[in-house]
């Protein structure tokens, strides 16, 4: 018999490790290496107030991010193949500062999404992480628009990246203080 068992599992019931919550969206340009992604909430803080601006009030149902892998057809079957990190943001915040942002040179590169959530324990344990998520070398494309009948407009930032493994664009962090 020729089976393996994976290294990692997944236990009923274990939701501690899924995000299920409302985040703040920032933006930097560029992309983290693997020993500069934080380990701590210091550190995030840090990285966050040092690296990223803040993309401000987000829409209704703001944020999406995830994968897709495509098939390549074979004469005999299929076959895994390139890998897609794709993703959203919806913005409120039609103004001259996103405007401003949005036409900077940096948007052309590679550039970091860090979600943190809205309600991250201020003295996280092992019980209780912190947590955060950044999507990492991925180019951004964007659309928007204004409303003139009492609406907020709305800036959508869609995000894609074609890594070799899903986690080598997204990192879920859990932190400890």
């Amino acid at each position: 018999m020729a089976l393996v068992k994976p290294t990692k599992s997944i236990t009923i019931n274990d939701f501690k490790n899924i995000l299920k919550c409302k985040m703040h969206a920032y933006l930097a340009y560029g992309t983290l290496a693997d020993g500069e992604i934080p380990t701590t909430l210091a550190e995030l803080g840090t990285l966050q107030s040092t690296y990223f601006s803040a993309l401000g009030d987000l829409s209704k149902d703001p944020i999406e991010y995830g994968w897709a892998r495509e098939t390549e057809e074979l004469h005999a079957g299929k076959k895994r193949g390139l890998l897609n990190i794709v993703g959203s943001i919806k913005c409120a915040n039609v103004g001259k500062d996103m405007i401003d942002l949005l036409d900077e040179a940096g948007m052309d590169g590679d550039c970091t999404i860090l979600f943190v959530p809205f309600k991250n324990p201020t003295s996280p344990s092992a019980l209780n992480p912190a947590k955060a998520v950044i999507v990492r070398g991925v180019s951004i494309v964007d659309n928007g628009k204004g409303n003139g009948n009492n609406k907020y407009g709305e800036v959508v930032l869609e995000f894609n990246a074609q890594p070799d493994k899903i986690g080598d664009s997204i990192k879920i962090l859990t932190l400890t203080s």
